[in-house]
């Protein structure tokens, strides 16, 4: 269960970090190249992949879960980002295990118990679990808790013991104790050869001549070895279809180019505070991609349904009685920002499921850099768009389970907007504040 990511063609592999993690989470007759003397008793097996935000966590965890496909008989993608987040995964899981009746569809304190207790027995629920699974042996599970970073929420969460592994991702780095038997790193920057040989997968130039190996090592000194900027800067280049050279002499004279030296000197003085250096990317967006952009920054970064943005835009922008310049007015503009935002690795889009994704300090980055006027519109226009999809009347308050996934994947949005108001709560006017006290009351019920 990977749901919503898609393996990437374009992942680094690095070998080292996975023969520590294969280390820490495979058992020893189980496939691991070396064994842990932790395995064999009835104790969850832990490892923690910890570092800033952009240094390329997720991805690596999204790797490793389809790459170890063949070693674990059940694989779990968990979006950790807070108790919200947490239930439903657990509740999806558990659907994907079959583990409900229809009656318990919709309770999350139900789904998310059987679900632990699925992981502390998974062996002694064969007669309910998928045919696929073995009832002669135990089952070896690997749990991926992804961006973990309150460590808290996990607590209702976590087996208490099976012959399973829990892979965490986190700012946190005390993640890496977090259990007994927890182990972990805290991932460094790419080395220099890495960061050069990701760049020229990213933005398509071989062949490189002697003059252009100069200005790509320009370049890669730049990026300083972040994951996050070294692909959106990649992609920038292939859209631009520039050389390096070209790159590094435009570098100083555009300012999409020229944040990322801030973000740099940043990283290096702050890493607790760092923010993502995409900046530069955004200042080459047309308007509609921007306008994409900037709703995107306002709603939850793990999965926002296209279908939630397609309907207003084919309803039209009146329909949620706002206006918000630059969001895309027709279907056709729309799949042109769409576009031009994956192309810039903005976002990704996970076709099959029809979800856009948007990393969390690009959400950051967006919303750091619009003016005060400009930020309250959008986030009106975020409120008012999720209320709108909201179901009207009665509907809302029963526990159908048509009515449920509605609301399953409104919810994470209307605490996205919550967590902003929070910090933030000169963004939205009276009017808005009751629409948002509204939507945390449905959410909530």
């Amino acid at each position: 269960m990977m749901s919503p990511h898609e393996r990437n063609p374009d992942f680094l592999e690095r070998k080292s970090i996975f023969v520590e993690m294969d280390e820490a989470l495979i058992p020893p007759f189980h496939g691991s190249p070396t064994g842990s003397t932790l395995l064999g008793s009835q104790v969850c097996r832990c490892f923690a992949l910890c570092g800033l935000g952009g240094i390329g966590k997720t991805q690596l965890a999204v790797e490793y879960g389809y790459s170890r496909r063949k070693t674990f008989d059940a694989i779990f993608f968990i979006q950790a980002d807070g108790t919200a987040k947490l239930d439903e995964s657990y509740r999806a899981a558990a659907v994907a295990l079959n583990l409900l009746d229809a009656s318990d569809s919709g309770d999350l304190v139900i789904s998310r118990n059987l679900f632990v207790q699925w992981l502390s027995n998974p062996y002694t629920q064969s007669t309910t679990s998928p045919k696929s699974f073995p009832e002669t042996k135990e089952i070896y599970w690997l749990l991926i808790m992804d961006n973990a970073d309150k460590l808290d929420d996990l607590r209702d969460f976590i087996p208490v013991g099976s012959q399973g592994s829990i892979l965490i991702t986190s700012r946190d780095p005390l993640a890496k104790s977090y259990t007994p038997t927890a182990a972990g790193m805290d991932l460094q920057p790419l080395e220099s050869n890495d960061t050069k040989s990701l760049l020229n997968r990213i933005s398509g130039n071989t062949g490189i001549i002697s003059a252009e190996k100069v200005a790509l090592e320009s370049l890669a000194i730049r990026l300083g070895g972040l994951p996050l900027a070294i692909v959106q800067y990649g992609a920038a280049i292939k859209r631009r279809d520039l050389t390096y050279e070209e790159t590094v002499e435009i570098v100083s004279k555009e300012k999409w180019f020229g944040d990322l030296e801030k973000f740099r000197q940043k990283y290096v003085s702050d890493a607790n505070q760092a923010s993502v250096a995409d900046t530069w990317a955004v200042d080459s967006l047309g308007v509609s991609a921007l306008g994409l952009l900037e709703v995107l920054s306002v709603l939850d970064p793990d999965s926002t349904q296209e279908s939630l943005l397609i309907t207003i835009v084919e309803a039209g922008i009146d329909n949620i009685e706002t206006g918000l310049g630059g969001f895309p007015t027709d279907k056709a503009s729309y799949y042109d920002a769409r576009t031009e935002l994956w192309k810039c690795s903005l976002i990704s889009r996970n076709k099959h499921l029809q979800q856009l994704t948007i990393h969390r300090l690009t959400q950051d980055v967006v919303r750091a850099r619009m003016t005060v006027q400009r930020f309250r519109e959008t986030f009106t226009f975020g409120v008012r768009l999720i209320s709108k999809a909201w179901l009207t009347g009665a509907d809302w308050m029963t526990h159908k389970k048509t009515t449920w996934e509605v609301i399953d994947k409104l919810a994470p949005h209307a605490l996205k907007l919550y967590s902003i108001y929070e910090e933030r709560p000169d963004c939205a006017a009276t009017e808005t504040e009751r629409q948002l006290a509204s939507l945390i009351q449905k959410t909530g019920w």
